[in-house]
């Protein structure tokens, strides 16, 4: 047996060893196998711990007699409970331990920022999320006074910038004075960002890698050159074509050693032009070892403009999704996936004490799609909202029906998320279960390149 990720830590001190009975044992329903060239690994979804197994040591019905080390090994650490233990309770106890714990202890500094330096956009997208809303535009002072609030809560920690919007390089000069004054005070930072990537040029790419120590970016084409120039509805008609004009500027934000992430927002208008696109994107950044590709189901999030799918349409869709990841994987130029052990007690920057969002207007929030209210405080006012705060930390009550799922001691949604699942059917879980699987796959994955080189 071989561990390949630990069980996450207040998991570990919240449940402890479970302690061996005289009892026949089971595999927990939340533990998930896969099948690997010399044996199969197990996930176990509660604790968070990944372990491989030889292919001698996988018959778990003849372990006690086989191997008695292993055997109680996988039930100190919770691969094994006796028949007649509800692990559903257990499950319920342990989140609920977590939460305490983690509420309970003292409040950190703040060091994950969301700062929109606009709400505007260069763009016309049809799907945007905030569509409809009065763009806001930060101005110099108020970035004055933004960098000023960072310096005072995060306390001389390091901290982490998402410039988000709106499109945040619209308003490019703000960002500047944030980080001049983050430089001049000495803080320790960096950043990433969300950006369509049209307004970019070797001066910015710069100034990026240099002042804004940008580390990181998103950037959304969701089609080939039609498609695209059709759906970004660019109002800065400069450059004949946004298409070959964004794609230059990837390429200038690879030379110089930022990660660059493209998102293709999938729907019934350009599932099979994307195959096109991962071709496109192969053959001009496929020597990157800096980029990588994802794809991402259009209007599954719930939005003022999301469209209430039929099942058979929906279930469409999501074969259509699986089909292409699959192919964005084979050409390997797929995201790096991981087992992330945070997410068993927290969901989101919404639930973290540690992060906040920061409006053009100084209003602070707890999640990047409440951009006109639902704010907590201001960074011109110590009050706090405390019941704002209560409200995004809540959890969405489940079904009985999720009890039995492997998933369930993962599966946490904040009741104020506006990408809380509406449905869970087969196809949905099909979804959740193929990105666990990746995600394992990818822990083993760098576990066998680590340990090789």
């Amino acid at each position: 047996m071989t561990q390949i990720i630990e069980p996450v830590k207040i998991t570990q001190l919240a449940m402890g060893d479970q302690k061996i009975i005289e009892s026949t044992y089971r595999l927990s329903k939340y533990v998930l196998s896969y099948q690997i060239d010399r044996g199969i690994l197990l996930f176990n979804v509660l604790t968070g711990e990944l372990i491989a197994l030889e292919e001698k040591e996988i018959d778990i019905s003849n372990i006690k007699e086989n191997n008695k080390s292993l055997y109680f090994y996988l039930i100190n650490r919770w691969f094994l409970f006796p028949d007649c233990y509800n692990e559903v309770i257990l499950s319920e106890q342990v989140k609920e331990t977590m939460r305490l714990v983690m509420k309970s202890l003292p409040k950190k500094a703040i060091t994950d920022f969301t700062v929109f330096p606009t709400t505007d956009c260069n763009a016309r997208c049809f799907y945007c999320f905030e569509k409809n809303r009065q763009p806001i535009t930060m101005s110099e002072k108020t970035a004055n006074d933004v960098a000023d609030y960072i310096i005072k809560v995060s306390k001389s920690n390091k901290i982490k910038i998402n410039w988000f919007g709106g499109e945040p390089v619209y308003n490019y000069k703000v960002i500047d004075t944030i980080c001049h004054k983050l430089k001049n005070y000495n803080i320790d930072y960096s950043s990433m960002m969300v950006s369509n990537g049209y307004l970019f040029n070797e001066e910015l790419v710069l100034k990026a890698k240099d002042l804004w120590n940008l580390n990181y970016i998103q950037i959304t084409i969701d089609g080939t050159e039609k498609i695209y120039n059709n759906i970004k509805a660019y109002i800065d008609k400069t450059f004949e074509n946004p298409f070959s004009h964004v794609l230059d500027n990837i390429e200038l934000l690879l030379k110089n050693q930022i990660y660059v992430r493209i998102r293709m927002n999938m729907d019934k208008y350009n599932r099979n032009d994307l195959y096109d696109l991962v071709n496109i994107l192969i053959t001009r950044f496929g020597c990157y070892d800096n980029f990588g590709v994802y794809s991402h189901l259009l209007f599954e999030d719930t939005t003022k403009e999301m469209k209430q799918r039929d099942d058979k349409t929906r279930h469409k869709l999501i074969d259509d999704y699986l089909a292409l990841e699959d192919y964005i994987i084979k050409k390997n130029i797929s995201l790096p996936y991981s087992i992330d052990g945070r997410l068993r007690y927290r969901q989101c920057m919404a639930d973290n004490d540690s992060a906040t969002t920061i409006l053009p207007d100084g209003h602070l929030g707890k999640c990047e799609h409440y951009t006109d209210k639902c704010f907590w405080g201001s960074i011109y006012e110590d009050q706090i909202d405390y019941t704002m705060i209560e409200k995004f930390i809540k959890l969405k009550n489940k079904g009985e029906q999720c009890k039995n799922c492997s998933l369930y001691p993962a599966c946490m949604e904040l009741e104020s998320c506006p990408s809380a699942l509406t449905r869970c059917d087969e196809f949905d879980k099909k979804l959740r279960f193929y990105n666990v699987e990746r995600c394992v796959r990818g822990s083993y994955e760098n576990f066998v390149k680590n340990k090789e080189n």
